[in-house]
């Protein structure tokens, strides 16, 4: 049986049928405040990074993109930012901000629009350059022809939702010896060693890989065009809500957690926006660490802690 995908020792505070806000600490300070990836799976992803949020015992916080249905098909990406805003509401003035992933344009397109809120940002393997011209799953998969008008007609025969289920296959089609043949192979020599530890780490791991999740298809689509394509949100030509966004208006100091072999976010892609904010940026890139160990690895963790959250 596949286990189901949440979060773990939680309170959930806010529930609308688009996202959930949840509370992990209550602890003093500056709230934390943490967007999961929402690139077709949960976010529960990220537990081990909260785990180490929660050590600080400050308040934490994190929110988490539901599956789309009929009924919030039509969610944008500006319904996106009003919830994360809604969530803050609640939160308080103030936030430290970590982005993870394909939360992180979101998280950074929301820094531009309310830089107020934020006092300090992290993000780890999010793309805000989707043009360096390096060798990365985004920026390639953008060049297929016709990309956007193919994803439109999926969308449109599926009652306006991106499925989530071609998310499993485009990034099962990274690594495909590994999705469809390594990963199997892993399993029989775990269970030839009785390795219990290693057999629990490896039916979590696949349990969230194997549990795909569907997507809006309005957001998808306007993330696919106007930053996967037309690299918007980089060159501050996006418009939400009848305005440019700005990343020059974010002040506040940026931290970048990039990984030096990620097939799926390169590490310029992320670096290259040190040259658009107006605050300080700190770049750490980790040697020997492919996508989702810049945000779950235990050494990786260990520096963000130093590094971020003091």
């Amino acid at each position: 049986m596949i286990e189901k995908q949440e979060f773990k020792r939680n309170t959930i505070i806010m529930e609308t049928p688009v996202y959930r806000l949840h509370k992990f600490n209550a602890g003093k300070g500056i709230p934390l405040f943490i967007i999961p990836p929402h690139a077709g799976r949960h976010g529960c992803i990220t537990q081990r990074l909260i785990d180490k949020c929660v050590e600080t015992d400050r308040p934490v916080f994190a929110y988490e993109l539901l599956p789309a249905t009929l009924e919030t098909a039509s969610t944008s990406v500006y319904d996106l930012i009003t919830a994360i805003e809604s969530c803050q509401s609640y939160i308080g003035d103030i936030v430290d901000l970590v982005a993870v992933c394909q939360g992180g344009w979101v998280g950074m397109l929301y820094a531009a629009m309310h830089p107020a809120a934020i006092n300090k940002l992290a993000a780890f393997a999010a793309p805000f350059n989707t043009n360096t011209g390096e060798d990365n799953c985004i920026e390639k998969y953008m060049k297929t022809p016709y990309i956007v008008e193919y994803h439109k007609m999926i969308i449109a025969m599926l009652g306006g939702i991106q499925p989530g289920y071609m998310q499993w296959a485009a990034f099962a089609m990274v690594k495909p010896e590994y999705v469809f043949t390594g990963r199997w192979v892993d399993l029989n020599k775990l269970i030839w060693d009785k390795d219990e530890k290693g057999l629990k780490k490896w039916k979590k791991n696949n349990a969230w890989y194997d549990t795909p999740q569907d997507i809006a298809g309005t957001w998808f689509i306007e993330a696919l065009q106007h930053h996967f394509r037309d690299n918007e949100l980089f060159e501050n030509k996006w418009v939400i809500n009848g305005s440019a966004v700005n990343l020059g208006n974010i002040t506040c100091p940026v931290t970048l957690y990039a990984g030096d072999i990620d097939e799926i976010t390169h590490w310029k892609q992320m670096f290259d926006i040190e040259h658009k904010v107006s605050g300080f940026v700190k770049k750490i890139l980790f040697k020997n660490a492919g996508h989702t160990k810049v945000f779950v690895g235990t050494d990786e963790l260990g520096t963000f802690k130093k590094t971020f959250l003091g």
